[in-house]
């Protein structure tokens, strides 16, 4: 570790980066919901209820308020009953409560019921609730304000799309100008949906292969507080079959996992598939926040780049109430992963922030002064090198941080 990172964290400094490039978020999603609230920085019930209370969404729209974290406090749908059409996401995105007349307006977006209370459900079916949500809401005005946002205030210049929306979402971003500030991954199930000039769109296929660790749903294999292991998505032989199919679209193949079970099925099963097809296709491992030592070698032989986000080592802190010790202390293993195994940043080894929250001053902040800076703290090289863009779209725009 350089000197800057070893003692960031002891003294008040400035920081100047160039403007990042996040390889992960959502951009559409989060643009549909930029007349919204977030609760990222509200710990107590009391205070998100009465910001609910003072907001109201448009006719025709649902009031999002995203950022929750379950281990502040507690919101149930009845508490969100007083209120007009709401939705409260949790951080991860991977739960959410919801009033009867948000849940009426998202059902008929979505054209089914919904068996709300499964989190098993809500985990399969993730990617077509938060596009409802996304498609209720979007427009070109909020994404070009969002994308100014994001330029303007938090240092961002591009953002990756890891959850297309559908043909809509391509419309939208056409009609905004901003094609050439993202790239779009979809499901083989909406690739298959898309026309032949769409398809020209899409860099990638994108898999979930588990959940969440704030909602206890990432495959682990010690368990959660709660006895819980999390759920893998698919059986091995299920996860082969799909990586077959998205293997014959020549297109790159991202993979959410995030515990260690849902890695090593994930990165196994790509190891034998190289060996027995010799397929090319690039595979990105989306977030792999517990991988293992063991694993991470696997996946560096295999030619697996990793797509991660330093803002998440923060989970070592928050979800202290729900995963075993040795689970915070293995979170975001960036040092390892470096120095141990050999993962480049910026070649294999690539970052974004799912938005959660997106920006130059968390990712500064928990690069450099995370939980455990021994296990996982990147230099200030390391993060420009993983995370910051260097093409022509502002190529001589620094951003500037001051850490406390």
């Amino acid at each position: 570790m350089d000197a800057l990172s070893e003692t960031a964290c002891d003294v008040s400094k400035t920081v100047k980066i160039p403007l990042l490039r996040d390889r992960h978020t959502h951009p559409f999603l989060y643009a549909s919901w930029i007349d919204g609230l977030n609760l990222h920085r509200v710990s107590a019930r009391d205070d998100a209820l009465s910001m609910i209370g003072n907001r109201e969404a448009k006719p025709g729209e649902i009031l999002i308020v995203q950022g929750w974290l379950d281990s502040k406090f507690e919101l149930s749908a009845s508490d969100l009953e007083p209120f007009g059409p709401t939705a409260v996401f949790n951080l991860s995105l991977h739960g959410l409560v919801m009033n009867e007349a948000a849940r009426k307006m998202i059902e008929a977006e979505l054209g089914a019921a919904g068996n709300w209370s499964d989190q098993a459900w809500y985990e399969r079916n993730l990617r077509k609730i938060l596009n409802a949500f996304a498609i209720l809401n979007g427009n070109a005005d909020r994404l070009r304000r969002y994308f100014q946002w994001l330029h303007e205030e938090q240092g961002v210049i591009y953002s990756e799309e890891m959850l297309l929306a559908g043909e809509k979402e391509i419309e939208v971003f056409r009609e905004a100008d901003l094609l050439h500030r993202t790239r779009f991954w979809c499901s083989l199930e909406m690739w298959h949906s898309l026309s032949a000039e769409s398809k020209q769109l899409i860099d990638g296929m994108k898999i979930f292969a588990d959940g969440a660790l704030g909602v206890r749903t990432a495959a682990v294999n010690d368990p959660y507080d709660n006895g819980d292991r999390g759920m893998l998505m698919y059986s091995d032989d299920e996860l082969v079959q799909l990586l077959t199919k998205c293997i014959a679209t020549d297109k790159a193949i991202a993979i959410h996992a995030i515990g260690d079970r849902a890695i090593d099925q994930v990165v196994h099963a790509v190891a034998d598939l190289r060996t027995e097809t010799s397929f090319r296709n690039q595979v990105r491992i989306e977030h792999a926040q517990l991988i293992s030592l063991e694993t991470a070698r696997v996946a560096k032989e295999s030619e697996i780049i990793l797509s991660m986000q330093p803002n998440f080592s923060a989970d070592s802190a928050e979800y202290s109430d729900r995963l075993p010790q040795r689970y915070l202390l293995a979170n975001n293993p960036f040092r390892m992963l470096i120095d141990e195994v050999g993962f480049i940043p910026g070649d294999d080894l690539i970052f974004g922030s799912d938005g959660m929250p997106p920006g130059a001053t968390e990712a500064v902040h928990q690069s450099l002064c995370p939980p455990f800076p021994d296990r996982q703290a990147l230099t200030i090289e390391e993060l420009v090198a993983g995370y910051c863009d260097a093409s022509v779209f502002a190529a001589d725009e620094m951003v500037e941080v001051t850490l406390p």
